[in-house]
């Protein structure tokens, strides 16, 4: 193997600098990538962050999100159907989620 090989990318160590626990599956902005812990994260822990993958993740209730639209992550902790101030960019609907539905799949990354 090559001497300057350091991972395969799947998954991330994150310090948790906040004040409250992530919780395992939290979908985690981090940086311009949005990533989901693989366990809980107490604060002041480090943790394990999944970078691919299909995720069932919370979904803004009034969002109407189609299959394979692209998605973003807002302040809230919600998925959306468009861009905006404050969201950043999740991946792509793995299904359709309409108005009222709480969850939606997202292949992140």
């Amino acid at each position: 193997m090559a001497k300057n090989y350091v991972a395969d990318g799947a998954t991330l160590d994150f310090h948790n600098a906040g004040s409250t626990v992530i919780e395992s599956g939290a979908p985690i902005a981090v940086g311009s990538k949005v990533m989901v812990a693989l366990g809980d994260i107490a604060p002041g822990a480090i943790g394990t962050l999944s970078s691919g993958g299909v995720w069932k993740l919370p979904k803004a209730t009034a969002a109407d999100i189609t299959l394979c639209a692209d998605v973003y992550l807002d302040s809230t902790g919600k998925i959306v159907a468009a861009s905006g101030e404050g969201t950043t960019h999740a991946g792509v609907a793995w299904s359709s989620a309409g108005n009222g539905a709480t969850e939606v799949e997202v292949k992140i990354g």
